[in-house]
């Protein structure tokens, strides 16, 4: 493997290194660009990353309905991706154990479960009654629930692990991988970028990918450009080791926003929640670290997860519990943002997971690498994440923030103080304003 240990050029530089940063640079790696530097402020897979559930599957069909075939393309290249990762590198906790969708009433199954059955989209899937569930599950008493549905193609990995096993296999690639180095600006040549600023200086470049999750925005600043996306924040339960099989599948209760998988014998889960910290970053930066933030979220997580008890009683059998928060971008339309920013050549972004970084990072590494190469990738549509595709829709952080609660069904305010949802950074240049 070529060593660079102090580069002062590259011919892509992908800044961010979390799964996104990562799955960037392997791809652009294995596409055979050239020499291929990532930067990272701190660890890789530390911020976001490292609080990922770790489930991976087939969304696009049926779950998120925002989503469609461009999405299910991408995942179905990220289930191969993992288990070709695995196949050579096992260290990441990768199962294909399946996703399994329930629900506890009539009522829930008609919300929930028949879109997953009905969907259009071409995906294994498999019915299942009460008894079918608590075979399927392990956890599950036979009268606890009315049915649900197994997808059997998905499965799940530890987020940070699986980041850092991408970030190694990128090493063997010949990625020259720098953490504990911070990007300091964008350095151009009228439209065109021409390299990056670190505290050790600059760094010329052919390309630049920003994968900073949600730090995107902050690094575009001084461009004038803004992307339409807000970080809000998540939370992720693990409990002690409670005897939970391995190998059981993912579950999700989507009647109580709640998913639950097995971790290293014991329970990780979560579900969405309205109060704070949810919001503490909409119209404000992200810190570098989120392990300080407030629980009234985790509480409110600790709240259902107790009505969620009698349908998984392992629920009210824990101990010991740690937590760790992650603060993935939304969209509007629930759709990341990838591609070239119009108006700055040779400036891309894989950005807005909307919570779903560790299943779509592999494909959106290799659309933003065939997109370097080659100009246009050459298994999805060029726009098909074009991150000017709302025009002038969207122009603050409180236009998106509405779109994204309106999309998950929020219509209250609770959690939301006024001030916190205004961009409050002064006028910015639209996407497409340039």
């Amino acid at each position: 493997m070529p060593a660079y240990s102090r580069s002062t050029s590259a011919d892509v530089v992908v800044v961010g290194g979390g799964i996104l940063g990562c799955c960037a640079a392997v791809h652009l790696a294995e596409s055979g660009i050239g020499r291929v530097l990532q930067l990272e402020r701190d660890g890789i897979g530390q911020a976001t990353s490292s609080a990922g559930a770790g489930f991976i599957g087939e969304w696009a069909a049926g779950f998120l309905r925002s989503l469609g075939a461009h999405e299910l393309a991408v995942e179905r290249y990220g289930l191969d991706f993992y288990a070709r990762l695995a196949a050579g590198d096992p260290s990441f906790g990768y199962q294909q154990n399946g996703n399994l969708w329930a629900a506890t009433s009539q009522a829930a199954w008609n919300a929930h479960i028949e879109p997953l059955v009905a969907s259009e989209l071409p995906t294994a899937r498999t019915v299942l009654d009460a008894e079918g569930i608590a075979g399927a599950s392990g956890i599950v008493p036979p009268d606890a629930t009315a049915g649900g549905i197994l997808h059997p193609q998905g499965g799940q990995v530890e987020a940070h692990e699986a980041t850092r096993a991408v970030a190694k296999l990128s090493r063997r690639r010949g990625v020259q991988v720098r953490d504990r180095l911070p990007m300091t600006g964008i350095v151009r040549s009228g439209e065109k970028v021409t390299g990056v600023l670190t505290r050790d200086g600059m760094i010329s470049a052919g390309a630049v990918v920003l994968a900073a999750g949600p730090w995107t925005n902050v690094i575009l600043r001084p461009t004038g450009y803004w992307l339409p996306a807000v970080p809000l924040t998540v939370s992720r339960i693990v409990t002690e080791p409670l005897g939970v099989p391995s190998g059981i599948p993912t579950l999700m209760l989507p009647e109580f926003g709640f998913w639950l998988r097995e971790s290293r014998g014991g329970l990780l889960w979560g579900c969405t929640y309205e109060q704070q910290p949810r919001y503490r970053f909409v119209g404000a930066d992200v810190p570098e670290r989120t392990d300080q933030l407030p629980l009234d979220g985790v509480l409110a997580e600790l709240r259902v997860g107790s009505q969620v008890s009698k349908v998984i009683p392992l629920l009210g059998r824990y101990h010991s519990l740690a937590v760790a928060h992650g603060c993935p971008s939304y969209t509007p339309d629930g759709r990341a943002l990838a591609g070239p920013l119009p108006g700055l050549d040779g400036l891309y972004v894989i950005a807005d997971c909307n919570e779903a970084g560790i299943t779509h990072g592999p494909g959106y590494g290799r659309f933003i690498a065939e997109y370097i190469r080659d100009g246009r990738p050459a298994w999805l549509p060029a726009d098909a994440f074009a991150p000017d595709r709302f025009g002038t829709r969207y122009r603050t952080d409180r236009d998106v923030t509405g779109a994204v609660r309106s999309r998950y069904g929020v219509t209250e305010t609770n959690g939301v103080p006024a001030a916190s949802v205004q961009q409050i950074h002064g006028p910015m240049k639209h996407i497409d304003g340039l």
